[in-house]
């Protein structure tokens, strides 16, 4: 998929989903795994943080799943930061707030008696407190028809940041940095591959 195909959806999306974008883009994280995204899950006792995702697609084969995150992408997640090690960086729910707030200090005339209350009281569908891979979907979808670029899935930053790194890297800097493992390697190989993670990310995540 052409990077800037990605480019083109940024200004069309709410500052969660242009962050879960770009996180996707530096690091090739899944997107169910961006979405999920806590301050608990995150050491950043290091120059390189290691995200633990709660949940992940390997789990299953009693895997763990560490993502590193290079200068860049801790950039663009640093604003997400929060106090509470629980609650979700990417919320659906806080980016419809921030955004209201920024409309109403964005206004120059006074908002009339008659506009102070057009919000419905009981809306039938009110965001929710966390994203879904559904809605992250969903959303860049609607902003790939606003920016008039083929529909593309969040997904598919994955394999583009796949392609990325086999080019410059090779094929085994991919597989570790994407997390791609057979169930039948031992944990020494996969504190190595962990090594060579934290390596790549510090120059070029």
């Amino acid at each position: 998929m052409p990077i800037e195909h990605v480019d083109a959806v940024l200004p069309y999306v709410l500052p969660p989903v242009a962050a879960m974008i770009e996180l996707q883009r530096f690091t090739g994280m899944r997107p169910g795994e961006v979405v999920l995204m806590r301050n608990g899950d995150i050491d950043r006792t290091g120059s390189v943080w290691l995200y633990r995702p709660l949940h992940h697609k390997t789990e299953h084969h009693g895997h763990e799943r560490v993502i590193a995150i290079g200068p860049r992408a801790q950039q663009v997640l640093t604003p997400w930061l929060q106090d509470d090690s629980d609650a979700p960086f990417f919320s659906p729910r806080e980016a419809m707030k921030r955004k209201r707030a920024e409309m109403r200090a964005k206004r120059k005339t006074k908002v009339q008696p008659s506009q102070r209350n057009r919000r419905k009281k009981n809306p039938k569908r009110q965001p929710k407190e966390q994203y879904t891979t559904h809605s992250f979907c969903y959303a860049v979808r609607r902003a790939c028809e606003k920016a008039g670029v083929p529909v593309w899935h969040p997904h598919q930053i994955r394999h583009t940041r796949a392609t990325e790194l086999r080019e410059r890297y090779g094929l085994d800097a991919a597989r570790v940095i994407l997390g791609h493992r057979s169930p039948r390697i031992t944990e020494t190989y996969a504190k190595l591959d962990l090594t060579k993670a934290i390596e790549i990310a510090a120059t070029d995540g």
